[in-house]
């Protein structure tokens, strides 16, 4: 009886006297990312950041993280905070970590990343405990076109007309490149002079 009387004194302290008592309530245990719905369609070239938080109980921990090669994992500090067991409360931490990629291309919106974690034990170093797991997919698209303003063309009537209109097309080579190549053509404008054609379609070159 004495040692039960003990064992639940000590569970008291520990509990009561932990700095995370007075700290918000812990988010849901693992992987939480905070700002994933802004990144549902991601134009490509541009820098993504995953906000999110790898939260367990208050431990001595080390982590062995597991990410694709393009994705960069920035800290970001931690905080205390407390985690909810029925009744009681124990001690947790959150880790604040960013998932970056720089000048994202398509072919890297899906991310399925691993987190392997270790407690230490005294005299005896790192022990495996678990292994979190979390996937995002992100939709990758190209820029919508945009033309520049194209002068006036001279075409001879009933010939091939040919334009170079790359240059005055904006991303034109990455909707190409993402597998989405546009279709160019040139529409006739009003009475034309005689040597001035504007062919419903022309070579694109």
């Amino acid at each position: 009886m004495q040692k039960v009387i003990s064992l639940v004194f000590s569970i008291a302290i520990i509990v009561i006297s932990s700095p995370a008592m007075s700290e918000p309530v812990c988010p849901e245990l693992g992987i939480n990312v905070s700002n994933y719905s802004q990144y549902n369609e991601v134009y490509i070239g541009t820098t993504v950041k995953l906000d999110f938080s790898l939260t367990g109980i208050y431990q001595t921990v080390s982590f062995d993280w597991h990410l694709p090669s393009y994705v960069k994992n920035e800290y970001n500090g931690y905080q205390f905070c407390s985690v909810p067991m029925g009744p009681y409360s124990l001690p947790g931490i959150s880790y604040n970590h960013s998932l970056v990629i720089e000048n994202i291309q398509p072919g890297q919106g899906n991310i399925n990343m691993s987190v392997d974690k270790y407690i230490y034990e005294k005299w005896k170093g790192p022990r495996y405990v678990e292994t979190f797991y979390a996937s995002y997919s992100l939709n990758v698209i190209p820029h919508p076109l945009s033309i520049d303003g194209i002068p006036e063309q001279l075409a001879t009537a009933n010939t091939e007309f040919s334009f170079n209109a790359h240059d005055k097309i904006a991303y034109y080579d990455e909707n190409v490149q993402s597998g989405h190549p546009p279709i160019v053509g040139f529409i006739p404008v009003g009475n034309a002079p005689s040597l001035v054609v504007y062919p419903s379609f022309c070579k694109f070159i």
